[in-house]
């Protein structure tokens, strides 16, 4: 009768284990990499690699990413980098836009789908509540533990999703409000921008957390709007139907995305998406592979477009 027990202590244990062997891991990830570094030389990428006696694949990759773009920006590693690095590229060419160029009309379009997607996402099934109202960071925090936002305990306190989203495009309009007239005041207007943007979004456990996850809802409510645009990639992933592929692979926090979800979010801001895909191959013509979502780069309509690297599980931006 002794030896069930047993067996039940041992696998009591493993689970501690894992528990304390994970949570060590996320804590050194907090401790060494901030949710978006400083702007970085493209040259630091090749320097990590053959400093690291990296694979010559990577090594060649980097080479040439160094031809096509001068810096980049790391995002942390800890499964939400697509969704970070998507918001923080997207705000930033907003604010250029806004400020350098004084053109308007892409952020108020964005603008308005940003304030007008509570509603979209309560039609998807999404509880307001949730979404809307104020949240324990305390809950956050737990629920980011358990990924999953499913079924949450509503306060009176800190943290939100939509509003902080909100409040983020909020900022970037203000900060597109007061046009200098000079070529240098316009750039230092958008760097002193810019760094506030990094401010806002590097926090931790802040505005950024709560701005990731509706990334993750606005990225689910597309896919559950059009379902039988993503159900044969969905189906590729060994999943029947698009919700269950949302309530597993999309809503929880840390959990990577595969090409699907960074069509789906491209589609659903009406924004592009380009991706190098840094696997250590290389293109026929010695180029690294890249790949394009939705209607950016259209200079007839003005769409955004923002370019991501991609090497194995994770997501950093270039410029």
């Amino acid at each position: 009768m002794s030896t069930p027990a047993t067996t039940d202590d041992e696998h009591q244990r493993l689970i501690a284990q894992s528990d304390t062997l994970r949570q060590e891991i996320e804590d050194d990830v907090k401790a060494t990499q901030p949710l978006t570094s400083e702007l970085l030389p493209i040259s630091s990428l090749l320097e990590h690699y053959t400093n690291d006696g990296g694979a010559a694949g990577f090594v060649r990759s980097a080479t040439y990413l160094a031809t096509r773009y001068t810096s980049m920006r790391k995002i942390r590693g800890d499964g939400n980098c697509f969704y970070r690095a998507f918001l923080y590229s997207l705000c930033e060419h907003l604010l250029r836009s806004l400020i350098l160029e004084g053109q308007a009309d892409e952020f108020e379009r964005l603008d308005a789908f940003v304030k007008g997607s509570l509603k979209w996402s309560t039609e998807c099934g999404y509880d307001e509540f949730t979404i809307e109202s104020t949240l324990n960071r305390k809950c956050f925090d737990l629920c980011y533990e358990l990924s999953t936002f499913s079924k949450l305990v509503l306060t009176n306190e800190q943290s939100v999703f939509y509003d902080e989203l909100v409040e983020i495009f909020e900022y970037i309009g203000a900060s597109g409000k007061e046009m200098a007239t000079d070529g240098s005041a316009r750039q230092s207007r958008l760097d002193a921008s810019l760094s506030g943007l990094r401010e806002r979004l590097n926090v931790e456990n802040g505005p950024s957390e709560s701005c990731t996850w509706y990334m993750r809802v606005l990225t689910a409510c597309e896919m559950k709007s059009n379902p039988d645009q993503y159900l044969p990639y969905v189906m590729g992933e060994d999943y029947m139907d698009v919700p269950s592929f949302c309530s597993r692979e999309v809503e929880p926090m840390g959990r990577e995305c595969t090409m699907v979800q960074v069509a789906a979010l491209a589609a659903c801001l009406g924004v592009g998406v380009a991706v190098e895909y840094m696997d250590g191959r290389m293109g026929e013509g010695g180029e690294v592979v890249r790949h394009e979502f939705g209607c950016g780069g259209d200079a007839a309509g003005g769409r955004t477009r923002v370019t991501l690297l991609y090497r194995p599980g994770h997501y950093d931006i270039l410029y």
